[in-house]
């Protein structure tokens, strides 16, 4: 897979979003921001890709970063 092969459409609920795919194995993982996906504990979370035709993948979110939505703190613009 190449170019924009990788760019993937995520849906969590309400909540729409983009991301890219960085492994292709089994485990097959696709990153993207932490707002995307903040409700990914309560709401179904879904991947889809153009090259599948735009088939919605179920997913889940296995990592965050930490992100809270707030101006400053963890993962904040600017903030180390």
């Amino acid at each position: 897979m190449t170019g924009a092969s990788r760019h993937a459409g995520i849906g969590c609920g309400r909540g729409t979003g983009a991301g890219f795919l960085v492994t292709e194995q089994t485990e097959r993982q696709v990153l993207t921001c932490a707002h995307v996906v903040a409700r990914g504990s309560a709401e179904a979370v879904t991947v889809s890709f153009a090259h599948g035709g735009y088939e919605e993948v179920p997913a889940r979110v296995v990592a965050h970063g930490g992100r809270d939505g707030r101006e400053t703190g963890p993962g904040a613009q600017g903030t180390p």
